[in-house]
């Protein structure tokens, strides 16, 4: 999965930063993500300096995650001059004050002797549409009485794992026909349409038995979507299939990980069999989140950074064309006080999980067990 070795992860920590040709993302079509890990808290921000007719041009970057060790950047951009190949190095902000630059000959403090990195495109790029805009019920087993499940839920794609069966009024898929759904090239057919066990193992770990904290899902996710190829994480499956205990703690971290599927990178994917078992206070809430989702743009194409994690409380920002959401996890029994303006600055916000405006609000207390999708509704 990762392309971090030991290797790279000394130089990290004896050198500061690192960035090969390998980091270089353009798996989406006219869309390039450089990629660049630091030793944590070194750096606030790493920008791209791109020369364009001997001229710099300054491309920012964001902090996409960390673990313990180490900060893991992407730096975005649409902008044509790559097409034709580019030189380039990485201007970095020192939390402290002050500016390095990272090149080929490694982290330096004098921009004049910055040996430029060289990237030549290979045209490498498979995905070409940009809208995910569905959500999957996974027919792993199927009754003409169970119709009635799915009529409850506002789900029109339904992804068969053995014998493709077609069911009327719904779009019935097999792994082979999503390719043409998405438009894969055929050279890549199925290798990017895997159920995330990932996913799911961390969502159990996290929000079930509680093993593990904020900061090492984070790790976790943060890891598998910084190695991928920036494209394969909005179509892998985001899958969760967990026993639902019938008491009220466990409802809701349940109704927890289930929200996690649908606001996170990827295509929600839901068991059919575990569809079955749900009472109706669990259908009723997975049909608000379905609807949250499809009116949302940003949950289904939008880029993602954390920004946030302790031990039961993690936070990331969903963003694109210039909009944001903020999306706050907590987990514990305690209500967990944070400032809004931290993030999004002052103005007017509603959390649209539940409408509720936030009116000139600074601090928001977010309630036990609970998620909240902030979304500023005007600027102060």
């Amino acid at each position: 999965m990762s392309f971090i070795s030991k290797e790279i992860s000394t130089i990290v920590l004896e050198r500061n930063a690192f960035h090969s040709n390998s980091f270089i993302d353009d798996s989406f079509d006219g869309i390039f993500y450089f990629k660049v890990i630091a030793k944590k808290n070194l750096y606030r921000k790493v920008n791209l300096i791109v020369f364009v007719n001997d001229m710099p041009l300054v491309i920012p970057g964001y902090k996409f995650f960390w673990d313990e060790k180490m900060d893991y950047f992407f730096i975005k951009s649409d902008n044509k001059i790559f097409y034709e190949g580019v030189l380039y190095y990485f201007e970095l902000e020192k939390a402290n004050g002050g500016l390095e630059y990272l090149g080929k000959n490694y982290v330096i403090e004098e921009e004049w002797q910055v040996e430029n990195f060289d990237y030549k495109p290979e045209n490498t790029s498979y995905i070409e549409n940009l809208e995910i805009d569905n959500i999957f019920i996974l027919m792993d087993r199927y009754k003409k009485k169970d119709i009635f499940i799915l009529k409850k839920l506002d789900i029109e794609n339904l992804l068969f794992d053995n014998e493709l069966t077609k069911i009327e009024e719904y779009s019935c898929y097999s792994g082979e026909s999503l390719n043409a759904l998405f438009n894969l090239k055929q050279d890549e057919k199925l290798k990017y349409f895997l159920i995330d066990e990932n996913f799911d193992k961390t969502c159990k770990d996290f929000f079930i038995s509680k093993s593990i904290d904020s900061k090492k899902l984070i790790e976790i996710l943060g890891l598998k979507l910084f190695c991928s190829p920036v494209a394969s994480n909005y179509f892998r499956f985001n899958y969760f299939n967990s026993e639902l205990e019938l008491n009220e703690e466990a409802i809701a971290d349940y109704k927890l990980a289930i929200a996690l599927q649908f606001v996170f990178v990827g295509i929600p994917l839901l068991p059919f069999s575990r569809l079955k078992s749900f009472n109706e206070e669990i259908i009723s809430y997975l049909a608000k989140i379905i609807e949250i989702r499809k009116t949302n743009p940003l949950l289904k194409r939008g880029d993602m950074r954390f920004i946030f994690g302790n031990s039961d409380v993690f936070g990331f920002e969903r963003f694109y064309n210039g909009e944001r959401l903020l999306i706050f996890f907590n987990r514990s029994t305690e209500s967990f006080v944070m400032d809004v303006t931290k993030y999004f600055g002052n103005g007017d916000f509603i959390d649209i999980s539940k409408e509720h405006p936030l009116k000139r609000k600074r601090q928001y207390s977010l309630y036990p067990k609970d998620f909240v999708i902030l979304k500023k509704t005007r600027e102060r």
